[in-house]
């Protein structure tokens, strides 16, 4: 995603840090954890695996995405002391 404006920048960011709080919320909630629920959900594998999988791929697509749009970063070229 080069070249793009600080605002827009801003916006992916702000996109990235909800999909990550709602992530975190849907993870604890009961559409995850159902109380005694121990059925697979796909392939033998309970449901609680797969979403935790899906869960974390996205999680990874976002910190790839946060890492590049992070609007906070002004002069990458310029050295920290």
């Amino acid at each position: 995603m080069p070249n793009l404006t600080t605002s827009k920048k801003a916006w992916y960011w702000k996109i990235c840090v909800a999909v990550v709080f709602l992530l975190v919320i849907i993870c604890f909630s009961p559409l995850v954890l159902l109380p005694k629920e121990l059925e697979p959900f796909a392939g033998y594998l309970p449901r609680t695996l797969w979403t935790s999988l899906l869960v974390y791929i996205v999680l990874f697509l976002c910190t790839i995405i946060g890492a590049i749009v992070y609007p906070y970063n002004q002069n990458p070229d310029k050295k920290q002391k």
